[in-house]
């Protein structure tokens, strides 16, 4: 990681301004060959978020743009990134220069190189421009402040310990909502179950509490150190990046056929066969409910409930350890109401004494599973296409045919051979269109286009660019197939012919961006708001201005109000983070 940082260079930078542009003249020894270069301002508010121009010529690399939409005159050293990407190879280098006018410390006008990390707490950026060779957005600007919701939001970058606890209490209070949205009640339906069985047996009842709680804790520390990690590594995720595979997606979707299916009686599990993962969910013990709660941290993270955006874009912009205490505080939070119930005896008394009623209960609550897994499919055909889902579900059909026939055989006394190794061949035929899913998974391209009459757009940040240039007011609306909350506002808030009239009739734009499948360039834009997920709904007001963050939940006047100010070019609420 270390030998990847831009390299501090002692090449002397001549930066010259006029009206709106900005050129910067580097000279010295090694400098880099201007295709495939990219340039960054490390510090916000100096260069536009646009794709700047490189050129060489006698020993000079001359770098031309535009400064940024809320350019503030630097009075002290900026520093430049140069990134050139020629394959795999990806080299950077760092120079510090001044803007007319300010002396660099301790050296000529004309710059120095003076490494970032001379700087203390100075943000080193080594992010590459993507496909798109925009800048990829400012710093934390280390302000808090209140989203429309008026939910706190602590400062982005703010590492002290009441900073870090605001953000664990969010965050807590967002594992909470997340037993409210629809992506969790599959899973709730099988630990139902459990504190069924368990309702009058108050040990074996906290037993099973505390484990689903470490599952739940675990599932989340997990998929955060992943995501740590992958993001250290320079990709470019964020939170529910798991659902952006659609191999795992299709994972899940057997997964939960299998459990309803045995939910429903078609086999038993806790025979041989019944290690395909359904048995560590079903049943009693400590062990299924660990695992229930692993999966329902699975399941839950892409929905991004109240009050976890704020937490987990803080979280992802702190150390390690403060990151994971957030993470897990979200699953603390998750598993807090079944907590509860294990540990008090009272409520216990509102549930009916185990009986034959369970049966009952427990086929009804397969349907669920069903439901989750025609949801799945749905995700799936929207990052392979028709073709790969159609492959998928011929897989689904021959799973179905394993688990119906090994349910057969255990209905005997003696299993037969050939069953046993028709049921091994039908699995491994079964889950043989997992492997081709990879090569099925270039998504379909947006169809939504104004010029084609559609209400919206496909977002790209040169379009968002250009609209703003031209002082349009613009509603963004980054959502993706598999968040649960983002079709919901959809169809609550965002699909009336009131929406669309007050759209057409104040002339605003309407920018969508799909984060379906992996991103680059709507994760950088969705990091320029300290949010690491989906839903995000952004209003830019006509003429200008700061952008207002709408809350993660819409009403049909919340949104209309705020496009109303957009129109009017009323001067809107601060973002919590810098634009981008």
């Amino acid at each position: 990681a270390l030998a990847q940082r831009p390299q501090p260079m002692p090449w002397s930078a001549e930066v010259a301004a006029g009206g709106d542009q900005v050129e910067i003249r580097l000279r010295g020894d090694g400098l880099p060959a201007a295709d495939a270069l990219d340039a960054f301002a490390v510090q916000p508010q100096i260069l536009a978020n646009t794709p700047v121009r490189i050129a060489a010529a006698e020993g000079v690399l001359t770098i031309a743009t535009a400064h940024s939409d809320y350019f503030q005159t630097p009075t002290a050293p900026f520093d430049l990134v140069l990134v050139q990407r020629k394959g795999s190879d990806v080299r950077a280098w760092q120079v510090r220069a001044a803007w007319p006018g300010a002396d660099l410390p301790g050296a000529a006008a004309g710059g120095s190189g003076t490494p970032a990390s001379a700087d203390p707490g100075h943000p080193l950026s080594g992010q590459s421009g993507g496909d798109s060779g925009a800048n990829p957005g400012p710093p934390l600007s280390g302000r808090s402040g209140t989203d429309r919701s008026g939910t706190l939001a602590p400062a982005a970058g703010d590492g002290t310990a009441s900073g870090l606890l605001a953000a664990v209490l969010l965050a807590l209070a967002g594992g909470l909502v997340l037993n409210l949205m629809p992506c969790v009640f599959p899973v709730l339906s099988l630990k139902a179950l459990g504190l069924a069985e368990t309702a009058h047996a108050p040990a074996a009842a906290r037993r099973d509490g505390l484990a689903y709680l470490a599952g739940a804790v675990a599932g989340f520390i997990a998929l955060a150190a992943v995501l740590l990690a992958l993001r250290g590594a320079g990709n470019q995720l964020g939170w529910g990046f798991q659902l952006q595979s659609p191999t795992l997606v299709a994972v899940l979707a057997y997964l939960m056929v299998a459990m309803g299916l045995s939910l429903s009686g078609g086999f038993v599990i806790g025979a041989r066969l019944g290690g395909i993962g359904q048995s560590l969910t079903d049943g009693g013990g400590a062990r299924p409910a660990f695992f229930t709660g692993l999966l329902a941290c699975v399941v839950a993270s892409p929905c991004s409930a109240p009050f976890m955006g704020t937490a987990l874009g803080y979280a992802l912009t702190q150390p390690a350890a403060a990151a994971l205490a957030v993470f897990a505080a979200l699953g603390v939070g998750l598993a807090l109401p079944i907590v509860v119930l294990s540990f008090v005896p009272l409520l216990a008394r509102w549930l009916p004494r185990p009986g034959a009623w369970m049966d009952t209960f427990k086929q009804l609550m397969a349907w669920p599973l069903y439901l989750t897994a025609i949801w799945l499919v749905w995700v799936l055909m929207h990052q392979v296409g028709a073709d790969g889902t159609a492959l998928v579900l011929a897989g689904l059909v021959v799973l179905v045919a394993a688990l119906l026939l090994h349910g057969r055989g255990q209905l005997q006394a003696h299993g037969a051979a050939w069953r046993r190794a028709a049921v091994v061949v039908l699995l491994l035929l079964a889950f043989a269109p997992l492997a081709a899913i990879p090569r099925l998974a270039a998504r379909p391209a947006a169809t939504g286009d104004a010029a084609t009459g559609e209400l919206w757009q496909a977002w790209t940040p040169q379009r968002l660019d250009e609209l703003r240039r031209g002082g349009e007011p613009v509603f963004v609306n980054m959502t993706a197939a598999w968040c649960i909350s983002c079709l919901a506002n959809e169809r609550v808030a965002l699909s009336s012919g009131t929406f669309a009239d007050r759209l057409r009739r104040d002339g605003i734009h309407y920018l969508k961006g799909d984060w379906t499948s992996q991103d680059a360039a709507i994760t950088r834009y969705l990091a320029g708001f300290a949010r690491s997920g989906v839903p995000l709904y952004v209003v830019y007001p006509r003429g200008g201005g700061a952008p207002e963050v709408l809350p993660q939940l819409l009403t049909p006047g919340l949104v209309d109000a705020a496009l109303t100010r957009a129109a009017a070019g009323a001067s809107s609420p601060p973002a919590t983070r810098s634009p981008p």
